[in-house]
């Protein structure tokens, strides 16, 4: 039986309002220093916490197998945790090609550098933590932490990325520079809309089935209704996002409105004159609507993925 696990808790507030987290037990007890970090992460997404505790909680195990605790643990550790995963033995034959992916392997190494960055930060609370090597640090492990915290997994994983599965022709996620460029290739403020709301972490076929009164303008929400496994969802959306979705209803679908005299539920309709106008957009032409801003940017369109939004949002919630 591995020493730590991951169980869901059930939490109580200030108001004796009740959420759930994901905490991590070693032993079966809850570890405090750990679980008060995955604490501050399951109040913005639950699965959020769920990924940080079970990505954790292989590393935590790893290290128990090595004779380590996560207080000692050195980048060195880290590195060959993850060439574990990449390349394990099987019946004593060492495997050179990886049984995970990129995006997977990344998550890892993502979940491993901010918990070592919350240790140093709680350790060194009076530190001025920068690049210089001279400086000296307070706590005892903060050096070793900031070897953890600091390293550059594009630069490690970019080492092994020819015997990793799923790295070929897919971004798995859109840097800020790629963002800003596809959304700027838009012909319509529609099109504008359901990108960003792509990159809110919504898939494709959850933002064409949006309609009108799954949109909150005033509390900037969006209540999903096709959500995996039907189970309907709240998401927080941001300013510029809400002001994109308000733009385009109250100009481009009100004008076909008012054209047709009719009023469709669905929030995302079509637009241009013909057969289909006020008819809810399709799957296909909205993932080619993309591509092409897409290749306008100066993207190779036959590396986007449908999901290439929501990982964005995915790796930005990893990150905070």
């Amino acid at each position: 039986m591995n020493k730590y696990t991951v169980a869901l808790a059930r939490l109580f507030d200030l108001e004796d309002k009740e959420y759930p987290c994901y905490f991590i037990l070693k032993d079966l007890l809850p570890e405090f220093l750990i679980n008060k970090w995955l604490e501050s992460k399951g109040k913005r997404s639950l699965q959020t916490s769920r990924q940080y505790a079970y990505n954790l909680c292989g590393f935590l195990n790893y290290l128990v197998e090595i004779n380590k605790t996560y207080e000692d643990a050195t980048k060195v550790d880290v590195v060959n945790y993850i060439d574990s995963l990449l390349f394990c033995e099987v019946d004593g034959v060492f495997k050179i090609n990886s049984n995970i992916s990129y995006n997977t392997a990344y998550s890892y190494l993502i979940t491993i550098k901010v918990f070592y960055k919350h240790l140093e930060d709680n350790l060194n609370k009076d530190a001025n933590i920068s690049n210089d090597k001279r400086q000296k640090r307070s706590a005892k492990y903060s050096y070793l932490y900031g070897q953890i915290w600091d390293m550059n997994i594009n630069d490690f994983l970019a080492e092994k990325v020819s015997r990793i599965k799923g790295t070929k022709n897919y971004i798995k996620w859109y840097s800020e520079e790629e963002k800003t460029a596809i959304e700027s290739k838009f012909n319509t403020l529609r099109d504008k809309a359901i990108f960003l709301l792509t990159l809110e972490g919504m898939r494709i076929d959850e933002v064409i089935s949006l309609t009108l009164n799954s949109y909150d303008s005033v509390e900037r929400t969006i209540n999903t209704n096709r959500s995996k496994g039907s189970k309907a969802r709240i998401i927080p959306i941001k300013k510029a996002t809400a002001k994109m979705i308000d733009d385009y209803l109250y100009t481009e679908r009100n004008e076909v409105e008012c054209q047709l005299g009719i009023i469709n539920d669905y929030m995302f309709i079509n637009l241009r004159k013909g057969k289909d106008q006020g008819q809810v957009v399709s799957y296909r032409n909205t993932l080619d609507i993309i591509k092409r801003a897409g290749d306008k940017a100066g993207i190779d369109t036959s590396e986007m993925r449908s999901h290439s939004g929501r990982s964005t949002r995915t790796m930005e919630l990893l990150r905070i």
